[in-house]
C-alpha cells in the first residue's frame, strides 16, 4: 500500500524532527531522503560549527509465491 508507506515514512521524519522527502517509484519502490544539521560538541571547540548532513534509502516491495518473485 504505497499511500500507507508514504504516510508512515513522513510520520517517521516528523517524529525524528528532521526534514526530508518521500517518493514512490514504479508503484513498488519507496525512497526517503533526509536532511538535517549536525551540531558537533567537541569540534566546536576548535572552530568547526554546524555541519549539514543528508541521507537516503530505498526499499522495494517484492511479492513472492512459494519463494518465487511474482
Amino acid at each position: 500500500d504505497t499511500s500507507a508507506g508514504r504516510t508512515a515514512a513522513r510520520g517517521f521524519l516528523s517524529a525524528a524532527g528532521v526534514s526530508g522527502s518521500v517518493s514512490i517509484h514504479g508503484g513498488d519502490t519507496i525512497t526517503v531522503r533526509v536532511t538535517d544539521t549536525y551540531r558537533p560538541k567537541f569540534l566546536s571547540l576548535v572552530g568547526i560549527g554546524d555541519l549539514p548532513v543528508t541521507g537516503h534509502a530505498s526499499a522495494r516491495l517484492v511479492r513472492t509465491m512459494r519463494g518465487n518473485e511474482q
